[in-house]
């Protein structure tokens, strides 16, 4: 199995400024995509820092069903209560995404509310901060932002379909090479 991670050569971070933002969230636009048919499931969600709920009120997911520790790589592990931060989704293929804050550390979520399983922990990000993004036409990729302790924002996505031993395996951290020569 051929995994994917931020540990790239290539790989550069977005430092914040307007036009840096600006050139982000076009690049966020195009990677995420936008349109397509609504899938069956919860159509619009809302969360506060404990639940996820869908229209009618319903609780799709409480952050109590989190896993009490998630392994991120060999032989590290971090608890993974804490509030719930953001929700986006459902995807084409019904999935949602979230992210959880904890005391140090943030974690972007995929979530199936018709599959009976735990959430599968997708991103990770010590002293940092995860946001969800958007899922592609497909259902098959999800974008999140990270907010890096020093200050910079990464956008990540993740294959909803790979497998993976630790959180950040299906996640690519896009990069963006002119990056560097942009003015704030």
């Amino acid at each position: 199995m051929h995994t994917i991670g931020s540990g790239d050569p290539g790989f550069r971070t977005v430092t914040r400024g307007p036009l840096r933002l600006v050139w982000f969230m076009g690049l966020v636009a195009l990677v995420v995509g936008c349109g397509g048919d609504a899938p069956e499931g919860p159509s619009s969600l809302t969360h506060d820092e404990e639940v996820i709920q869908a229209a009618d009120g319903s609780v799709v997911f409480h952050r109590d069903s989190l896993p009490p520790e998630v392994a991120v790589a060999e032989g590290s592990a971090f608890g993974s209560s804490g509030r719930i931060t953001g929700v986006v989704g459902p995807s084409a293929t019904g999935r949602i995404a979230f992210t959880s804050l904890g005391v140090a550390h943030g974690f972007g979520w995929l979530l199936d509310p018709n599959g009976g399983e735990p959430p599968e922990p997708a991103v990770f990000q010590y002293g940092g901060r995860v946001v969800p993004v958007g899922w592609d036409d497909s259902g098959r990729f999800v974008a999140f932002t990270v907010e890096t302790p020093a200050g910079s924002t990464e956008l990540r996505v993740t294959d909803a379909q790979a497998e993976a031993r630790f959180p950040d395996d299906r996640t690519r951290a896009i990069s963006v090479p002119e990056a560097e020569s942009l003015s704030p």
